[in-house]
C-alpha cells in the first residue's frame, strides 16, 4: 500500500469516460436503432477514445522519461487479460470462440496501443516535440490509405490515436489545469459541446458514414468517391476532438466524491465491461428471451434507451469496486517491478487517499500532465 495525492478532476473525468465506453459499447451490442442513442453513440465516438488517450499520455511522462518497461508492460498483460477473459465468457455462454492472439480488433485493443506507445514514445522523446506531434499528425492522416493495416497488432488505430498520446505527452498538467479553470475556458467549452451535441441530435444520418474514420479504422469503408479525401476527413475530425476533449477537461468538475475513487479504478471497469454487457445482454434470459431481444424488441424506444443507460450505470459503478480493482492489478502490475521510493509521488493539490499501487495512467504527475467493438462491437 502506498500513499498518494490525487487530483479529483482526473479521476472525475475518467469515469466519466469509462461510462461513455460502456454506453457505447452497449449500444453497439443491442444494435437498437433509435434516433437518440444513434446521436449519443456519434457524440461519443467523436472524442472519448482520443480523450482516453491524450490523459494516459499526459500522466506517462515519469514511466517513459524514466525508461521503465515494466509499465509498458503493464498494459501487455492488461490485453492478455481482456483477451483471456473474452475468450472464457463466449465459451461460458456457448458461443463459437476462436482465440487469435494477435488480432486485435476487439476492447483490448486499446490495451496494446498504450504498449506500443510508451515504448516508442520512449525513442521519440529526445526529439523536438513540435515535430513530432506535427509527424504524427501527417501519418495519422496518411496510415488510412494503407489498406493492409487492420485488426491485426492494432497497427490502423496506433497510427490513427496516436497524435493524442503524444499531445498529452507534450502538455504540462499544470498548464492544462490552469486553463481550465479561467471562464472564457468554460464559456467556450460549453459552446463547444452544445454545438456538438446539436450536431450529433439533427445530422446523424448524413455523418453516420464517418464512424469508422472516429474510431481509427482504415479508409476502406468510404464511398469510393470519399476515399481520396480520407485523410482531409481525419484531420476534421482531429480538430474536433481536440475541442471536445478540451471541452470535456474544462467542465467536468473538480470537487471529490464518492465518484471520484470510482474514477481512479477505471483499468477495472475497462477490463471486464465487455465480458458484463454479453452476460447480461445475451447470457441473462426472461420470459425465455435474451435481453438483447428484449431491449431491441420488446421494449418502446424510450424505455429501451433509459434501460441501457442504467445498465451501463451498473456496469461502471460495479466493475469499480475494490474487488474487482484488485483483481486486474494482481495479473497486471509486474511482481519484478521497481520498488517505488518514499520520494516517487510528487505532492498534488489534492486530498491524500491511500490505495494500491496505480497503472501507468493513473499516476499523477506534478511537472506534466482513459474502451469498442467490430471492435466485435463496431
Amino acid at each position: 500500500m502506498t500513499e498518494t495525492k490525487r487530483i479529483a478532476k482526473w479521476d472525475n473525468i475518467r469515469l466519466f469516460l469509462m461510462f461513455c465506453v460502456v454506453l457505447g459499447h452497449i449500444i453497439n451490442y443491442v444494435e437498437l436503432d433509435t434516433d437518440t442513442m444513434n446521436s449519443v453513440y456519434l457524440f461519443i465516438y467523436a472524442f472519448h477514445m482520443p480523450a482516453f488517450i491524450f490523459l494516459s499520455g499526459l500522466f506517462a511522462k515519469r514511466a517513459v522519461r524514466s525508461f521503465r518497461y515494466d509499465k509498458a508492460f503493464t498494459f501487455l498483460a492488461l490485453y492478455f487479460v481482456i483477451k483471456f477473459s473474452l475468450f472464457l465468457t463466449r465459451v461460458a455462454l456457448s458461443r463459437e470462440a476462436a482465440f487469435k492472439l494477435l488480432s486485435t480488433i476487439g476492447v483490448d485493443w486499446y490495451a496494446f496501443v498504450l504498449f506500443l506507445f510508451y515504448l516508442v514514445t520512449m525513442f521519440l522523446q529526445r526529439f523536438d516535440r513540435r515535430y513530432v506531434l506535427l509527424a504524427t499528425l501527417f501519418f495519422g492522416c496518411m496510415a488510412g490509405y494503407d489498406l493492409t493495416l487492420g485488426g491485426r497488432m492494432a497497427l490502423a488505430r496506433a497510427c490513427s490515436f496516436y497524435p493524442f498520446f503524444v499531445l498529452g505527452f507534450a502538455l504540462e498538467q499544470e498548464t492544462v489545469l490552469k486553463v481550465s479553470r479561467k471562464l472564457w475556458a468554460k464559456l467556450t467549452a460549453a459552446v463547444i459541446l452544445i454545438a456538438a451535441g446539436i450536431v450529433a441530435a439533427q445530422c446523424y444520418d448524413e455523418l453516420e458514414w464517418l464512424l469508422p474514420i472516429l474510431k481509427g479504422f482504415s479508409y476502406r469503408n468510404l464511398e469510393e468517391d470519399l476515399f481520396e479525401y480520407g485523410a482531409l476527413y481525419r484531420l476534421g475530425s482531429y480538430a474536433v476532438a481536440f475541442l471536445m476533449i478540451f471541452a470535456v477537461i474544462v467542465l467536468i468538475p473538480s470537487f471529490r466524491g464518492f465518484w471520484s475513487k470510482l474514477g481512479s479504478r477505471t483499468m477495472s471497469i475497462y477490463a471486464f465491461h465487455y465480458c458484463l454487457i454479453m452476460i447480461i445482454c445475451s447470457g441473462l434470459v426472461i420470459d425465455k428471451h435474451h435481453m438483447k431481444f428484449i431491449l431491441a424488441r420488446r421494449m418502446s424506444e424510450t424505455q429501451a434507451d433509459l434501460w441501457m443507460v442504467g445498465i451501463a450505470l451498473l456496469i461502471t459503478v460495479v466493475l469499480a469496486l475494490r474487488p474487482f480493482d484488485w483483481l486486474v492489478r494482481l495479473f497486471t502490475v509486474p511482481p519484478l517491478a521497481k520498488p517505488r521510493t518514499a520520494d516517487a509521488e510528487p505532492a498534488e493539490e489534492a486530498q491524500a487517499t491511500v490505495r494500491i499501487p496505480a497503472l501507468p495512467e493513473e499516476e499523477l504527475e506534478h511537472t506534466q500532465p482513459i474502451p469498442n467493438v467490430t471492435e466485435e462491437s463496431e
